[in-house]
């Protein structure tokens, strides 16, 4: 399963008190088709990007421990360079985006985060995709052209991903005016009441806001907000979130600002 799982509890929906439009009862239609529209976001996003380049990293490795053999055999120290380099950003790779499922040792993470600040990005991560993939195009042979190819095109994806997801928290942060409007909007979609929100009640909330966006800039949102990676949004993310967007990103005098819609 990926982030955003299948809904375990059908009534989820029910129990969630969506928007209404002033001066008529009921949900209006178009944010009940919206909610629907992400309930089925949510079902069908079985894989992640961080599944994704986490298989992408392990077929890297292989490709890379392969190579390096092959290359100290044929006495090419130029390919065993690239090929250490390769095997190096796979591993980086592999615990960057399977820290998620797999516990690796907290102090690994901390020396990644620190010395590579840009794994905290989702942009940051898709140009470490596209430098593994380009530095395994360069030994040319099939099995490093199709693993290069697919490493750049999570990459890509990883890249437009972010720059879509910072668009999308843009118009979630202008449809909330306030602190009271902050806590209350996180207390509607708080539906287990146990003082966060998991993956299905975001998309809620954001479909209820009227943010229309993909699984994958969804998927961007939420990882942008969930610092921790505990893939639960607490109200101190989100606060901290809101109050820090307003100060750092959201330049409403400066909207070509490219570092203002990425995440």
């Amino acid at each position: 399963m990926g982030l955003f799982d299948v809904f375990n509890n059908k009534d989820a929906t029910e129990k969630t008190p969506l928007k209404e439009p002033e001066g008529q009862g009921g949900v209006s239609e178009k944010i009940r088709r919206q909610s629907q529209e992400a309930i089925q976001m949510v079902k069908e996003g079985r894989f992640t990007l961080h599944v994704f380049a986490f298989l992408g990293g392990i077929a890297l490795v292989i490709s890379s421990i392969i190579d390096t053999v092959e290359s100290f055999i044929n006495n090419d120290a130029a390919e065993v360079m690239i090929s250490f380099y390769t095997l190096c950003l796979g591993c980086l790779i592999i615990v960057v985006d399977g820290s998620r499922k797999i516990s690796f040792p907290k102090a690994w993470m901390y020396k990644i985060k620190f010395y590579f600040r840009i794994v905290d990005y989702a942009w940051g991560r898709g140009c470490l995709y596209c430098l593994a993939g380009s530095l395994q195009f360069t030994i040319q042979n099939v099995v490093n052209s199709c693993v290069g190819a697919y490493m750049v095109l999570i990459g890509a994806l990883a890249i437009l991903s972010s720059f879509g997801a910072g668009l999308k928290l843009a118009e979630l942060h202008a449809e909330i005016d306030n602190m009271r409007d902050l806590k209350s909007c996180f207390s509607r979609f708080d539906i287990d009441s146990n003082g966060s929100l998991n993956s299905k009640e975001f998309a809620l909330l954001m479909y209820d806001l009227s943010v229309d966006c993909t699984y994958y800039e969804l998927e961007g949102c939420f990882n942008a907000i969930d610092k921790n990676d505990d893939e639960r949004i607490s109200y101190d993310e989100f606060k901290e979130w809101w109050t820090g967007w307003g100060k750092k990103h959201l330049q409403r005098n400066s909207s070509h600002n490219f570092t203002a819609i990425l995440v």
